[in-house]
């Protein structure tokens, strides 16, 4: 006798859902798949045209990972579609694996690109401090691949039973909350030193780039951790039809935070395009101890920029 493998999950909320909660929740996934499928093209054509500073192997390593994002995306909408026309009454086999497999996959590529960009951003810290930052990184990396690892052991194990166990189902998006905000956090305190660090130098009116950066990083990792706590809370409560809603945009929305960035980035104007090509070592001339110069001002100030070219200003 065979039975049907679905994500264990609370049946009171989803006696609630009706047909036209799973067409909305279908509509509205299309609609932000559109927005991903544009993104990714428009990435995937400033990539290729070779306009950017980026050097041939990361060029190829962003092309590869921003189509397996667009693949966890495709694979969410047409698995997603498959779901909802094969409803039954209940909303047992919507929350399934089939829904919750790219779910995984995309959430374990936006993690590790914030994982990438608070690496590259704090690379040349005191060396104490980077390896304690990669042990903490490593550890929300290995954390969050133990949760996503059991989205898929622990309904094959428990399909013949009648546990009602949400507890795992919330553990990877209250994971995913916490680790973006973290890694956020870090990545807008980098930041927010650069700027710091740009105008102690030029003066007040420089660094504005580097708020904006910030605020598109911030926004990026906000629309994650929203939408998780809104699928914790969900579960909880076991609210069937916002649930499923919610459930058939997330994949979307955790695809979406992660090409935002590398759009910026192939457009060469992400935060760390700009602080590795741009002014992060300031050389300073300090002036000759000739009779003219008693009063120590500084003479000249040059930007070396990672081309091996100079500007005075």
């Amino acid at each position: 006798m065979s039975s049907t493998v679905t994500t264990p999950t609370v049946q009171r909320g989803a006696a609630q859902t009706c047909p036209e909660c799973l067409s909305s929740g279908l509509v509205l996934s299309g609609i932000v798949y559109g927005i991903v499928a544009t993104l990714f093209f428009d990435c995937l054509r400033l990539l290729i045209q070779k306009k950017t500073s980026l050097s041939c192997r990361r060029r190829l390593l962003f092309i590869t990972y921003i189509s397996m994002m667009f693949l966890a995306s495709t694979a969410a909408v047409v698995l997603g579609s498959i779901s909802v026309i094969r409803w039954p009454p209940g909303v047992g086999k919507i929350f399934s694996q089939h829904v919750f497999g790219p779910y995984v996959f995309a959430l374990w590529g936006a993690d590790g690109m914030m994982i990438w960009r608070c690496l590259v951003l704090y690379a040349d810290t005191r060396r104490i401090f980077f390896r304690m930052l990669q042990f903490v990184l490593g550890a929300l990396a290995l954390a969050s691949l133990a949760c996503g690892v059991l989205y898929f052991i622990l309904p094959l194990r428990m399909a013949n039973t009648d546990s009602r166990v949400p507890i795992f189902l919330v553990a990877l998006p209250e994971l995913t909350t916490l680790t973006n905000t973290i890694l956020a956090s870090l990545v807008a305190f980098r930041l927010l030193w650069h700027q710091r660090r740009t105008r102690r130098v030029l003066g007040e009116t420089y660094g504005t780039p580097y708020t904006r950066i910030v605020n598109i990083c911030m926004e990026s990792c906000l629309l994650i951790v929203l939408f998780n706590i809104a699928l914790t809370v969900l579960f909880l409560k076991e609210s069937g039809p916002a649930t499923v809603i919610v459930e058939l945009l997330i994949t979307h929305v955790s695809v979406l935070s992660p090409l935002f960035v590398f759009h910026r980035v192939a457009q060469g104007t992400d935060a760390v395009t700009s602080i590795q090509t741009q002014d992060i070592r300031f050389q300073i001339e300090k002036p000759t101890d000739s009779a003219n110069e008693t009063n120590h001002r500084i003479s000249t100030l040059r930007f070396t920029t990672s081309g091996g070219t100079e500007s005075t200003a």
